[in-house]
């Protein structure tokens, strides 16, 4: 059976992404943090072991 053999396959729709709620929730490898005004998350000249999207 070759490629051209195969029926085509029936396209499935793809959920909108909505990026309020994928910020607004926690999920596997990020996690929600409350910060104090003024208060770092973040300084320059360490190693990085983490991504943080703003």
């Amino acid at each position: 059976m070759t490629e051209l053999d195969l029926p085509n396959p029936i396209p499935v729709p793809m959920p909108k992404f909505d990026p309020a709620i994928f910020l607004a929730n926690s999920g596997l490898g990020r996690k929600l943090v409350s910060l104090k005004a003024k208060e770092a998350f973040f300084t320059q000249g360490t190693p990085a072991d983490s991504v943080f999207y703003l």
